[in-house]
């Protein structure tokens, strides 16, 4: 009895998405450094420009990709900007004099998008670029 109870909560909790059947079934996505910008001509990279990658067309558009930089003299990684991937994966950010002499990293994060035929996992990712 008690286990015929117990299988049919379990049951219960996969068919309504509290227990995730597929967690480690993540479709790989990957973030890519395209090149860095100068967004006003002074001669100094102020910008990263990159591209969200990833086998699955759905994982590529509107991922939050977060730019982070370590301060001069060291220290831990802080948030200095933000963007959202557009149609085709591509993304910039930045906005501080020579982004590319300082230690960075960009991240994405898991993604879930539900849809009726089931739901797509994204992966998430990070580089570092100095």
């Amino acid at each position: 009895m008690f286990l015929k109870i117990g299988l049919g909560a379990l049951s219960a909790l996969l068919m309504t998405g509290v227990i995730d059947a597929t967690a480690g079934e993540a479709t790989p996505s990957t973030v890519v450094f395209v090149d860095f910008a100068d967004s006003n001509n002074d001669g100094q990279s102020d910008y990263i420009i990159g591209k969200v990658a990833s086998p699955k067309k759905k994982c590529i558009s509107g991922r939050t990709v977060k730019i982070f930089r370590r301060p001069p003299g060291g220290g831990d990684f802080r948030l200095v900007d933000s963007d959202r991937s557009s149609k085709r994966g591509y993304w910039a950010g930045g906005g501080y004099e020579e982004i590319n002499a300082q230690d960075g990293k960009v991240t994405i994060e898991r993604k879930v998008i539900q849809r009726a035929g089931g739901r797509i996992v994204c992966g998430a990712d990070s580089e570092l670029f100095d």
